[in-house]
């Protein structure tokens, strides 16, 4: 595991929900699509995005499960 991690200084007020729905072929999980709904003060769907996107591509199990992950971010 990469010893870099990166501290945000950005609080959440709400996350209503993180889920993941994974798409399985012959029982291997072919692609795992992420859905993020969160309620941050202070940044705009840009820098929420762009910090959910940090998140799932330094994400160790996103790097083990090999396959196409993709997100779906909302600020609300």
């Amino acid at each position: 595991w990469p010893a870099r991690r990166k501290r945000i200084a950005v609080r959440s007020r709400k996350c209503d929900y993180t889920r993941a729905i994974l798409t399985f072929q012959d029982g291997v999980i072919t692609s795992v699509e992420l859905i993020l709904t969160g309620n941050v003060p202070k940044i705009d769907q840009d820098k929420f995005t762009e910090l959910a996107e940090e998140a799932k591509n330094n994400c160790p199990v996103s790097g083990v499960l090999n396959c196409e992950i993709k997100l779906n971010a909302t600020l609300f």
